[in-house]
C-alpha cells in the first residue's frame, strides 16, 4: 500500500557496476555506485535498502550471500527481450 504523501523514508540505492554502467547509475540518481562496495559489504557495511548489480559483476556478488543472511534471495540474471 502506498501512502498519498509517502512514508518520509528515503530509499538508499546501491548500484554495483563499473565503466559506463556506473556513470549511467550516477546520472539516474543512485545513492551509492561502484565496484568498491563489494569489499565494503564483505567488511560488514549494509547501510542500503536496495542493491542492483549489472550482469558483469554478478560473479563477485555470489560469495556475499552469507552477508545477507539465511533466506535472502539474490535473483539470477535473465537475458533481456
Amino acid at each position: 500500500m502506498s501512502l498519498p504523501h509517502g512514508t518520509g523514508k528515503k530509499i538508499r540505492v546501491l548500484v554495483i557496476a563499473q565503466g559506463d554502467k556506473a556513470k549511467e547509475a550516477e546520472a539516474a540518481g543512485a545513492d551509492f555506485v561502484g565496484i568498491e562496495y563489494v569489499q565494503k559489504i564483505k567488511d560488514g557495511w549494509l547501510d542500503t535498502d536496495v542493491i542492483v548489480a549489472t550482469p558483469d559483476v554478478m560473479g563477485q556478488l555470489g560469495p556475499l550471500g552469507k552477508c545477507w543472511g539465511r533466506g535472502a534471495s539474490c535473483p539470477t540474471p535473465r537475458p533481456g527481450p
